[in-house]
């Protein structure tokens, strides 16, 4: 933005962070900006009266670093929704106008479900780097994927901040898959083994840093099986039990830009 008057400004920092979809406004005055949009979590997969459910799959990040003389003045944020019981979660992304027509800067796609009921699902795809993140320092991550029935316990793969869900258990000795978060934080707890405790939900944190987990898988019975734990910010939905319902929803995405 051309500060015509030429009015000093303190030195500060603009942090506008974004769980709903909404615009950003260049501040005046700043000459760095920094972006971090991270894709919403997918649906924990819906189990079936002979296996558990997949875990919903985390979505990509991605970061931008640069000068404020290259980022318009107003950017339309999207913010995405978190995919329901075997829905993949919405992109988060920023686009800009020139004239009538829209444009994508930058993006970082949802997480996918389960394409079966026993599949955990993939993360969301990486974003292929355009002509906006050539202008700056770019980081573009695809996200982590949800936990699949029967393998390493249905335990959801966490390599990021945020995680996929971890998927339903498919017997009655065993319990629903479980995420271990980064940084030491609690387990996100499946359901107990030959009961039907809900998979635990997952958190999110925004302070001292962010971090977010998926939801815990279900657990069953063998007649009756219990639900998947919701995703937090960004992760999947846990997968449901066998013959349980339902499978945990993933978590909205985020963005977040600074600028100084």
């Amino acid at each position: 933005m051309l500060d015509v008057f030429g009015t000093p400004s303190p030195i500060s920092c603009d942090v506008q962070q974004f769980t709903a979809s909404g615009t950003w406004l260049k501040p005046r005055g700043v000459s760095q900006v920094y972006i971090v949009l991270i894709g919403a979590g997918g649906g924990g997969r819906a189990s079936s009266a002979s296996t558990g459910g997949g875990g919903g799959g985390s979505g990509a990040i991605s970061v931008w670093f640069g000068s404020a003389m290259v980022t318009p003045d107003s950017l339309s944020v999207a913010v995405g929704v978190g995919g329901a019981a075997g829905v993949a979660g919405g992109a988060t992304s920023i686009s800009s106008f020139v004239g009538s027509t829209s444009y994508t800067l930058l993006s970082a796609n949802g997480g996918g479900s389960g394409v079966a009921s026993a599949t955990g699902a993939t993360g969301g795809a990486v974003f292929t780097a355009n002509a906006f993140c050539a202008s700056g320092i770019v980081f573009l991550s695809a996200g982590t994927n949800g936990g699949t029935v029967g393998t390493s316990s249905g335990n959801a793969t966490v390599t990021l901040p945020i995680s996929g869900g971890a998927a339903g258990s498919a017997t009655a000795a065993t319990a629903g898959g479980s995420v271990t978060p980064l940084m030491g934080y609690p387990t996100i707890a499946g359901g107990t083994a030959g009961g039907t405790v809900p998979g635990a939900n997952g958190f999110t944190i925004f302070s001292p840093f962010f971090l977010a987990a998926g939801g815990g898988g279900g657990s069953t019975n063998d007649t009756i099986g219990s639900a998947g734990g919701r995703g937090g910010v960004g992760s999947g939905g846990g997968g449901a039990g066998e013959d349980g319902s339902p499978s945990g929803t993933g978590g909205n995405g985020y963005a977040v830009i600074v600028s100084w």
